[in-house]
């Protein structure tokens, strides 16, 4: 679970430093 959790951080910076393209993306 540990992993999943940090992906989902390393995620959220990604999203956060380029924008919020790819989380809309992700959510539809």
């Amino acid at each position: 679970m540990d992993a999943l959790l940090e992906l989902s951080r390393r995620t959220l910076a990604g999203v956060q430093s380029r924008g919020q393209s790819w989380l809309e993306l992700c959510m539809g």
